[in-house]
């Protein structure tokens, strides 16, 4: 999930969460000791959760066994009594490194990230990682780390990563143009009415679920019209926008704007487009829009397309201009 994790403090702060839910058949004690663990293992094989901003400039320090104690006391926080992820995940204030919040009667656990150090895939992984790594300690298979070492696993800027030209091409700067000009989608877009929240509070986690039939129904019925299930959502989404705003909006008068982000992990080099690119933020995104006179089939169809063509060539190069969010 996305949140804005510094509105408690009135800044404009941005998060990624990764949570997860399991049983263990451990006692309490050596069960949050191994999540401690393995989060110091989740360091060790993916040092660029440690990383604190420093203005333009990314920093991490080498740790000894001192300050791997003070990182561990500061980022692995234990959360007792009754809880749950959804009404601890709005109160989280922003912090400088990436964070472990274990809901110990809940057993529950959740990863906070910056949203520059990672995107959605990377946060999966991040939480898979931690997980193995927990189950590792578990079994009394723990890994001893020769810190200093791991300082060649920091991931690289998508920049540096897909070798972008330092100078733009002449056709380069026509696609910036291109992808600059759909932010003049914004303008004129439905907006969704909403209630003012209090400031201590930020975005929560409302979660729908659905059967494995429910589920199996709706990738079917996603198939047989010939689009994948992002395409449908996406569509549903548009729907809901429009049914919340009202019918004052159905006589197409007002178009619907929203983001379109396409992951750049399938283009990056061995080994950052996989797990060893976990913490890394490789996403690139642009508006587009639809009219309210379209129906949900043809929003979906058009979301389909955008989606197939993913990262084009055209829109990979100008991420190095800073004209495109990553």
């Amino acid at each position: 999930m996305i949140g804005d994790m510094g509105r408690a403090s009135g800044k404009d702060v941005w998060s990624i969460s990764a949570a997860a839910r399991f049983a263990a058949s451990v006692e309490p004690k050596p069960l949050t000791q191994a999540l401690r663990d393995g989060w110091a293992a989740l360091r060790f094989r993916h040092p660029s959760i440690a990383t604190t901003a420093d203005g333009d400039t990314l920093q991490y320090h080498v740790p000894d066994a001192q300050r791997l104690t003070r990182w561990l006391d500061e980022t692995f926080i234990v959360v007792r009594g009754e809880s749950s992820i959804d009404g601890i995940l709005g109160t989280l204030p922003p912090r400088a490194s990436a964070c472990c919040y274990y809901l110990e009667d809940a057993t529950e656990v959740i990863l906070q990230l910056s949203h520059w150090r990672t995107d959605g895939i990377g946060a999966f992984y991040l939480l898979g990682a931690l997980l193995k790594a927990t189950i590792d300690h578990l079994r009394d298979e723990p890994h001893h780390f020769a810190w200093g070492q791991e300082t060649v696993r920091l991931v690289p800027s998508v920049e540096w990563a897909l070798k972008l030209p330092n100078r733009p091409t002449e056709a380069i700067e026509m696609a910036t143009k291109a992808y600059l000009n759909t932010l003049s989608h914004a303008h004129g877009a439905l907006g969704i009415p909403s209630q003012p929240m209090p400031a201590a509070q930020a975005a929560r986690l409302p979660t729908l679920c659905f059967s494995v039939n429910k589920t199996a129904e709706l990738l079917s019925a996603c198939s047989q019209r010939g689009i994948r299930f992002e395409s449908a959502l996406h569509a549903s989404v548009t729907a809901a926008a429009y049914s919340i705003a009202g019918p004052a909006t159905a006589s197409g008068s007002n178009h619907h704007s929203s983001t379109l982000r396409h992951s750049l992990r399938p283009h990056l080099p061995a080994p950052y487009h996989g797990v060893a690119g976990a913490a890394g933020l490789y996403t690139a995104a642009y508006f587009a829009k639809v009219p309210g006179t379209q129906s949900w089939l043809d929003n979906a169809r058009y979301y389909e397309t955008e989606y197939a063509n993913g990262a084009s060539p055209d829109l990979i190069p100008i991420l190095s201009y800073g004209v495109i969010s990553t």
